[in-house]
């Protein structure tokens, strides 16, 4: 039987290989945060772009400790502090200088732009994203995090309910939930606020109906539907800027379209 300590260097090695995808289970104080901030940073040594490598949590203090150490073993590398004592240290030391190098070489200046470095929550992350992509996300260009999400889940339930107008499937289904509510559309849109409030609950059910490779093609099939729905309106609204600019008048003359 192998040797635990010699499996488990095995298995930390493997998940710092960038080719393969790895879920890391494992108790408290075991090292998880160190073996991702070595995956971050070996990442970083083979990428064109710091924003192609991204680290995603659940909780600010979890994100500001792995940035953290991310920054630190950089500078330490950049300072030409000596690694340390335990195995773990040398081989964070040693993929903070290979990423350095790259950083250099490419002209990242990471040691001066930490904040290239994305280490984030998943609000946090969604942010970035609506902020890049205001026309998709049809929000402002200066979007703020909701700590409290009960009015926008409450103002989707309400766009919902009055879909209950339009024919098709959607329509259709809404039909038969307000059935059984006894076609009150307020309760309807009460249950479908709390529904979004809780789909952890029941998003995974909706999953374990329909399994098997069907249902993932049918879900990637319905995220297609909507991305090529949303590029078709933004394309079109590129469009109609283009054809309808405003030509500044010259004294004397009207505004016209060209």
């Amino acid at each position: 039987m192998a040797d635990p300590a010699a499996r488990d260097a095995e298995t930390r090695q493997r998940a710092l290989d960038p080719a393969g995808s790895f879920i890391v289970q494992a108790p408290a104080g075991s090292g998880k945060t160190s073996l991702l901030t070595q995956r971050f940073l070996r990442l970083l040594a083979c990428v064109d772009r710091p924003e192609e490598v991204v680290a995603i949590t659940f909780t600010r203090k979890a994100a500001a400790e792995m940035r953290h150490r991310i920054v630190a073993a950089l500078g330490a590398a950049a300072a030409g502090v000596p690694a340390g004592e335990s195995e773990a240290e040398r081989l964070t030391h040693q993929l903070a200088l290979a990423a350095l190098a790259n950083s250099r070489r490419l002209g990242w200046d990471l040691e001066r732009h930490p904040a290239r470095l994305h280490v984030q929550t998943i609000d946090g992350f969604n942010h970035w994203l609506a902020r890049r992509l205001p026309l998709a996300a049809r929000i402002a260009l200066s979007p703020t995090l909701a700590d409290d999400a009960a009015p926008i889940h409450t103002v989707a339930a309400r766009r919902l309910v009055a879909r209950l107008e339009e024919e098709g499937e959607v329509a259709a289904a809404l039909a038969r939930l307000a059935r059984l509510l006894g076609h009150d559309p307020a309760r309807l849109g009460e249950t479908l606020a709390g529904m979004l409030a809780n789909r952890e609950l029941w998003l995974p059910k909706v999953l374990e109906l329909a399994p098997g490779p069907r249902a993932r093609q049918e879900m990637e099939g319905l995220l297609a539907a909507a991305l090529e729905r949303e590029l078709a309106s933004i394309r079109a609204r590129l469009v109609g800027g283009v054809h309808h600019r405003v030509v500044r008048p010259a004294a004397g003359s009207s505004t016209r379209g060209s």
